[in-house]
């Protein structure tokens, strides 16, 4: 039973943390589960991630498929690495493309606000508060910079070919280790 409860407990906290990192509503992600043949409700969706309603096996294969991701990984059980390689590669690569998305959305908005605040003739803590926001303006623009080099390594060409470079690496080397057993 301690077992059941750790799985359903580690699948409800990757439920949300997934739904959260799409940026997904629960009504989404219920409206989502229906089109594919699962008619859940958001309030459904809310009890799972609560922990007051276990979610049923057609509903977590469900979710496993929408996020493309395995039921061991949804479960929190461990499973050998490169399985799940791909999966956590393209969620490291989606949270450093919204990640660069809002750090360049926030700088923006804030270099406007900073350069209203120049119409004025400032002293004290206000031209302190806005040498600090110019100084913030630089760091995201440096993060953001840092986000698109990750995103797109020098040498590897497009972020395409690489992912596609890693997905045939791992497909020659499953060729091999079948043959091997074969």
């Amino acid at each position: 039973m301690v077992l059941n409860q750790r799985a359903e407990s580690y699948f409800s906290k990757r439920l949300r943390s997934e739904r959260d990192r799409r940026g997904w509503s629960q009504e989404e992600l219920a409206k989502r589960l229906s089109d594919k043949g699962v008619h859940v409700y958001a309030s459904t969706i809310a009890k799972i991630e609560n922990g007051t309603r276990a979610a049923r096996l057609n509903e977590v294969a469900a979710v496993a498929d929408l996020l493309e991701v395995s039921l061991d990984t949804l479960l929190g059980r461990s499973v050998a690495a490169e399985n799940d390689m791909m999966y956590v590669f393209k969620a490291l690569l989606d949270t450093a493309h919204q990640a660069s998305w809002q750090a360049s959305t926030i700088e923006s908005t804030l270099r406007d606000r900073v350069a209203e605040l120049g119409t004025f003739d400032l002293a004290g803590w206000v031209k302190a508060f806005r040498s600090d926001c110019e100084r913030a303006c630089e760091a995201l623009a440096e993060a953001n910079d840092a986000l698109e080099n990750a995103m797109n390594p020098p040498g590897s060409g497009d972020l395409k070919r690489l992912t596609r470079k890693l997905l045939l690496d791992e497909l020659l080397k499953e060729t091999r280790t079948n043959e091997a057993q074969s």
